[in-house]
């Protein structure tokens, strides 16, 4: 299970995928064709299900007593027993006799199957995706799909069905998602993901109001790379480590190149683990030391997605193991059961073993936030820390937690408590730069925290990542590049580790190295919304909007609630001439995403194209404003938010007001960017290549927007034009 961003949003009729080739046949009928004569409005009879409310064009209804499809027109009622389809391009607004509304995106086939003004409605669907608000007080209203089905009451929410696969997305409200493997009940702000003969699981993210919105991504998984192959708590393994690696290779006996390979596994990762375990192997290991490499093997397998495998070795292991060893394989074997046949259910470890050991807790901790939510990891972390008050992997853990619900002040407690228990352990460092990053904003010490523990846990791609974006922050090209790449390095089964390089590389306009990236990511997890996402973004630098239009209704389908790939799509959308589907999807994407900057900054480029300098001006100012609330590197100079700069000058020239747009144009001007210098020949600059940026004056401070004498054009302030007014917001 994945878990990224969910938060509150409606869902637009256009904002959904094109999920799969093309509508099928409802299986109540065999469509025929029908005369044009009878392909008008028909008069139903009672009692009526509902009605269509809106079309866009190309959209079908198969009535119950009918053989072949018509179009759905608008005022069309519906009966018990119709099938509506969309195509390509079509959408339907629907209004039900229970005053439930519901658009039906494209590419989707719904049965009505039951409908009054008493309820409850209920509905199928089987391919597409539907947004709908039921009214408060009212019936229920079902919904079947092929892997759920989802009981909803006064709520607004969304359900996207491709293939196998269902996610459902709430508003408001609460609604329970059900199949035979077991039933969950999904909060406002929350989704489900359902696979046919898998239980629903909950996908989560955290939507702060004071900054951007963030993404995060949790496997079952990652549950292999926190259980030990050591009986040692962590600060004595990296002395044992040390110790080991100071004895020459040759002089090494089998049992220090398997204490080697344990020790190693937590601290340097999996491929260091692995070669010493082979060194191991080439010397006699007596039954007991076997069963601990079968153990090391386990891990590693699980980790690699071989989960058949890993249950196998896990179950070899299990008898001749004692004490934290046999707890490791006791939930190795249940994880990589329950993820080699999510359709058939394996019985939990007992409730015992997690009270004896911190890891066996740590385990159980991890297993209930994805079935009952991080709440209830939070309450399981709590616990365990109580009984192992010296695990620093139990706070450490809770920091993560935590940063889901967005709780800063337990975030900073915990990672106060994890440093007073180890200081030095990578994953104190780690929890030190998460809360850098999301708590206190502090990019240097963020960088500085994430490099001491991926110096210390040079195996965990996690910290590379987070260096890596760290460095991206402070545009810190080679070093970025070189981190994500050791990510992708250290842990080449994680799919995020590609999307993350992929979406910097695009960053940089540089889609022909980042599409293998994107290849990779696709090929180990395609139910992520940000790959399709960084998909869609390389086809619409190629070119190609048809398919990054299809691509990113795809990625906001998977994902509806992500303002990121809705942003995305409106860009797609506009550069294939669909101007007023793109404004909608901006507007989606700032009323997901209040904080992000770029919407308004995307609305201020199609508002300059369009000749509407007012607009244009109205939203890059408003995006300079969210840049600057983010603080760290934006709450400075107008060069730390480029694209705002670049199109507050733009309506500026337009207007003729060109000291104002030379202004603007030089604070955003960056050296290492080209569409700066495209600025500077705009706005007439004699010389753009001697042009001095913020960037480059390392002997004062950054200066001010608002300050004239921070421009390099001495004229902006001249008899010919009044001078440009301030940009509201902190200055340095």
């Amino acid at each position: 299970m994945r878990v990224i961003s969910i938060a509150r949003v409606l869902l637009a009729a256009l904002g959904f995928s094109t999920l799969g080739a093309e509508a099928q046949d409802a299986p109540v009928a065999i469509p025929v064709a029908l005369p044009p004569s009878v392909l008008g409005v028909v008069t139903r009879a009672s009692p009526v299900a509902g009605e269509v409310v809106a079309a866009k064009g190309g959209e079908e209804v198969l009535f119950v007593d009918e053989r072949g499809w018509r179009p759905a027109l608008i005022t069309q009622a519906v009966l018990a027993g119709d099938t509506l389809r969309t195509g390509a391009i079509g959408t339907l607004a629907l209004l039900f006799a229970d005053r439930t509304q519901m658009r039906v995106g494209r590419n989707s086939t719904l049965v009505v199957k039951a409908a009054t003004a008493a309820g409850p409605t209920e509905l199928s669907l089987t391919e597409g995706a539907v947004w709908a608000r039921a009214e408060r007080g009212g019936g229920a209203v079902i919904i079947d799909t092929p892997a759920a089905t989802t009981a909803i009451r006064g709520t607004d929410w969304s359900v996207a069905v491709d293939g196998a696969r269902t996610t459902l997305t709430v508003f408001e409200g609460v609604v329970e998602m059900t199949n035979p493997q077991g039933t969950l009940t999904v909060s406002a702000g929350e989704a489900a993901v359902a696979t046919i003969g898998g239980a629903p699981t909950r996908v989560y993210g955290v939507n702060p109001t004071d900054r951007q919105q963030m993404h995060f991504y949790r496997t079952l998984r990652g549950v292999f790379d926190m259980l030990p192959a050591s009986p040692l708590g962590r600060r004595e393994m990296r002395t044992v480590r040390a110790r080991l690696e100071a004895i020459p290779p040759t002089a090494r006996t089998a049992e220090e190149w398997l204490t080697l390979a344990e020790v190693s596994l937590a601290v340097t990762g999996r491929q260091a683990a692995a070669a010493a375990l082979a060194e191991a192997r080439a010397r006699p290991l007596t039954p007991a030391q076997r069963a601990r490499a079968a153990l090391l093997d386990g891990l590693i397998a699980g980790s690699e997605l071989r989960y058949r495998e890993a249950q196998r070795l896990f179950e070899a292991a299990e008898p001749r193991l004692d004490g934290r060893r046999r707890a490791s394989a006791v939930y190795g074997r249940f994880f990589a059961a329950a993820l080699a046949n999510p359709a058939v259910a394996v019985d939990l470890p007992s409730e015992a073993l997690a009270a004896t050991d911190p890891y066996a807790a740590l385990a159980r901790a991890w297993l209930a936030g994805f079935t009952d939510g991080p709440e209830a990891e939070l309450e399981f972390l709590r616990a365990a820390e109580a009984r192992f008050p010296d695990a620093v992997v139990l706070p450490a853990e809770r920091v993560q937690a935590a940063l889901l619900l967005d709780r800063r002040d337990e975030m900073r407690e915990a990672t106060e408590r994890a440093r007073a228990i180890d200081a030095d352990d990578s994953l104190t460092l780690f929890a030190e730069a998460t809360v850098a990053s999301h708590v206190i904003l502090d990019t240097d010490l963020m960088l500085a925290k994430a490099k001491a523990a991926a110096a210390t846990a040079p195996g965990d791609s996690a910290s590379w990542n987070l260096v890596g974006s760290a460095e991206s922050e402070r545009d810190a090209v080679r070093e970025a590049d070189a981190a994500y790449t050791r990510a992708i390095e250290a842990d080449p089964q994680n799919a995020v580790a590609y999307a993350n390089y992929a979406s910097w590389l695009l960053d940089r306009n540089r889609p022909r190295d980042a599409k293998p990236a994107i290849d990779s990511a696709l090929t180990l997890d395609p139910t992520i919304a940000r790959v399709y996402d960084n998909l869609g973004r390389y086809y619409i630098q190629t070119g190609e909007e048809k398919l990054a239009v299809e691509t990113l209704l795809k990625a906001t389908a998977i994902d509806p609630a992500d303002a990121t790939s809705l942003r995305d799509l409106a860009i797609a959308l506009y550069q294939a001439g669909e101007r007023e589907q793109a404004i909608q999807q901006i507007d989606n994407a700032h009323r997901l995403d209040p904080s992000d900057p770029l919407p308004s900054v995307v609305r201020s480029g199609i508002a300059v194209d369009a000749l509407d300098p007012d607009t244009a001006i109205a939203s890059a100012r408003e995006a300079m404003a969210r840049y600057r609330q983010r603080g760290d590197y934006f709450s400075g100079s107008l060069a730390y938010s480029r694209k705002s700069g670049t199109f507050l000058q733009n309506p500026y020239l337009m207007l003729n007001l060109n000291a104002w747009g030379r202004y603007y144009g030089d604070l955003a001007f960056d050296p290492f960017e080209y569409g700066g210098y495209f600025d500077q020949a705009n706005a007439d600059v004699p010389n753009p290549f001697g042009v001095r940026s913020a960037r480059m004056d390392q002997t004062s401070p950054i200066p001010s927007a608002a300050t004239p004498e921070a421009s390099t054009s001495r004229d902006c302030c001249s008899s010919r034009s009044p001078c440009p007014p301030a940009i509201a917001g902190p200055t340095s």
